[in-house]
This record gives structure tokens, C-alpha cells and sequence, in this order.
């Protein structure tokens, strides 16, 4: 799921073959989104670097970008061959392949200053997964994610089309509840905007991209997260 925009377009031009994530961190739609995690990424890593766990790293981009700034990265995720491709890309990195029923971040107690969750909503809305970011971080320490938030229009109607079609939804749980459920966790929200209002496909490349994403910003769309279909949030671990 994560790949640095400039390696994947180097590896495109060779002929590389690229995963679903790859190639949509190419399109239009897929380039808005990459551009805001890496704004609040920036925004949470500025300072002292540490220790960051990528939970579902992918193909590493993330882990690339943070290395590049100073830190040392554990990648974990359950996809053996995007992990092969983390190792490659950041051979500093302890990559780690996790069984899909996982329910324990594999990091020493008080060791992690960063968490990176983005776009795996499976995990961030589990049960466990709350008490494990705030086992594994350092007081102060910070959980940077992306929630998909069912009270939003956009949440709505896909689950209600998940549902008769008997698939699974990603969209389970409003942000307003899930957002408490984390602060029993001593996990506080310093910072949260909202995106993808607009209904575009991930490999989206149509020409009203650009514009529906400036207006989103110009009518002040991105601060309204109770409502918006994706919230991109940096919570930090209280100091006890």
C-alpha cells in the first residue's frame, strides 16, 4: 500500500511489474491522498527522530520518506511479497511478516515514538489494537492513521451496498465513537481533517479531480470530521 510517487514512476518506466497500490498512487485521485498523508506524517515526525512502527507498510513508502528524516522503522504487514519490496527499499528497516489474525504489535513496551496505521482499517478498529499502540509507545508518543468514518454520507451508502452484496465493509464505525473508545486508551486527538468527500474510484484520473479537491479545501470541508468519509488524525499517547 505504500510506495514513494517518484520510485514508482522510475519503476513504471523500466517495466517493473506494480501492485493495485503502486499503480493507484499514479492516478489523479490517488496523488490527492498520498500529498495529505505526507503532510501530516511531516507534521507528526518534525522533531527528534525515533523509532516508528509502520503497521501494514506495504511496499514501504512511508517507512522511505521517515528514513530519509533520521529514523529507525519496524515494518509489519501480512503481505509477503509488498513486504519483500519494503526490505529492499529500506534495508536499515526490521521488517516483520504478521499473521492476519495478529493481536500484538511485535515491539518492546515504551520503545515506539511514532505509529503509522494508514489505510488499514481492519487493525485500527479492532479490539486489541487501542491497548497495543499505547503498550508500545513512549509517553508522548503518537499514532498517525487513517479512519473510515461510516457517519458520513459516503460511509453510509457503502455500507449499506457492502451489506447487499454480502461483502465487507470498511466503513463500520462512526469517528465520534471510536475516537472515545481510543481516549480510555489514554490516546488523545491533537490533530484530525477530513478527505474524500468526492465520490472518485481510487485509480481515478478524471479532470474534475483537482477541482473538487480545491473546493473541498476552499469550503472548509476538511474540518468537519464527524461528518467526513476519511479522517486523517494524529493522536499522541498522554504523559504519565
Amino acid at each position: 500500500m505504500n510506495s514513494s510517487p517518484s520510485k514508482i514512476s522510475t519503476a513504471a518506466q523500466e517495466g517493473t511489474l506494480l501492485s493495485k497500490w503502486e499503480k493507484a498512487a499514479l492516478t489523479a485521485w490517488g496523488r490527492y491522498i498520498t500529498e495529505a498523508e505526507k503532510r501530516v506524517i511531516l507534521r507528526a515526525a518534525d522533531g527528534n527522530p525515533g523509532l516508528v512502527f509502520d503497521n501494514g507498510c506495504g511496499e514501504g513508502r512511508w517507512t522511505d520518506l521517515l528514513g530519509r528524516q533520521g529514523w529507525r522503522a519496524i515494518c509489519a504487514d501480512t503481505d509477503r511479497v509488498a513486504l519483500d519490496k519494503c526490505r529492499l527499499r529500506n534495508p536499515a528497516a526490521v521488517c516483520l511478516l504478521l499473521a492476519p489474525n495478529e493481536c500484538r504489535l511485535p515491539a518492546e513496551d515504551g520503545s515506539v515514538s511514532l505509529i503509522l496505521s494508514i489505510e488499514v482499517p481492519a487493525v485500527l478498529e479492532s479490539g486489541w489494537f487501542q491497548e497495543e499502540a499505547r503498550r508500545v509507545l513512549k509517553p508522548g508518543g503518537m499514532l498517525l492513521g487513517v479512519f473510515y468514518n461510516r457517519n458520513s454520507l459516503r460511509g453510509g451508502f457503502r455500507a449499506a451496498a457492502d451489506f447487499v452484496r454480502g461483502k465487507f465493509c470498511f466503513y463500520r464505525m462512526g469517528f465520534g465513537h471510536w475516537r472515545r473508545q481510543i481516549r480510555r486508551a489514554d490516546l488523545r486527538i491533537v490533530h484530525a481533517e477530513g478527505l474524500c468527500w468526492f465520490p472518485f474510484h481510487r485509480m481515478s484520473n478524471s479532470r474534475w479531480i483537482p477541482r473538487f479537491t480545491r473546493l473541498e479545501q476552499l469550503v472548509g470541508l476538511r474540518t468537519l470530521v464527524r461528518f467526513s468519509p476519511w479522517v486523517l488524525f494524529i493522536a499522541r499517547k498522554d504523559l504519565r
